[in-house]
């Protein structure tokens, strides 16, 4: 039996939970990505299609993003503010700046490039997904519908810890993950 889903409904109720704005405008989104792992799974005899230390990076997605029709913003010009060479097509985070937080804050590329964004009436977009995290949180996930008595109160605490630990010795718990063949853990092995 299939169930209907009003989504202009639930839509409607989640613009006024959280109280959103300018919802139905239509924007023009410039993005990219780092550490995007796409999938991690386990091989045959164990080990991890991807380095070990590939799992506990952020994959992170980002760029600018202006409302569709104010099409007027200057790239080249940018560029050229930039000192970057005529023939690149991409602005790479090592051409602006280098080191830990701090010294990247002192980077004039970086300014450059919030001032550009300013004149140019564009807003950042930042999304960052934990691989080692959500893998963690669908475990958990999984595992409650198990348990009827579960606070779903304790969730986050939980997910949180679980993560922690798995990052003690992530040797031994990915051991273990593909022991039980995560994702495809069985009921009766839950």
């Amino acid at each position: 039996m299939k169930t209907k889903y009003n989504i202009t409904e639930n839509r409607e109720l989640i613009i006024e939970a959280f109280e959103l704005e300018n919802m139905d405008e239509e924007y023009k989104f410039f993005y990219d990505e780092t550490n995007n792992i796409r999938k991690f799974r386990f091989k045959e005899e164990g080990g991890l299609n991807i380095p070990v230390e590939q799992i506990t990076k952020d994959f992170v997605l980002g760029g600018v993003v202006h409302k569709k029709n104010t099409d007027s913003f200057d790239l080249e010009k940018l560029k050229r503010d930039l000192f970057l060479d005529k023939s690149s097509n991409e602005i790479k985070f090592k051409h602006i700046a280098k080191g830990d937080l701090f010294d990247c804050l002192k980077s004039k590329k970086l300014q450059t490039i919030f001032d550009w964004i300013l004149a140019n009436d564009l807003n950042i977009h930042f999304s960052s997904l934990n691989i080692l995290y959500w893998s963690i949180v669908d475990i958990i996930d999984s595992c409650i519908t198990y348990y009827p008595n579960f606070r779903y109160e304790d969730l986050n605490y939980f997910k949180t810890v679980f993560y922690e630990l798995a990052k003690v010795d992530l040797e031994i718990f990915l051991k273990i993950l593909h022991k039980y063949k995560y994702p495809n853990i069985q009921k009766n092995k839950a």
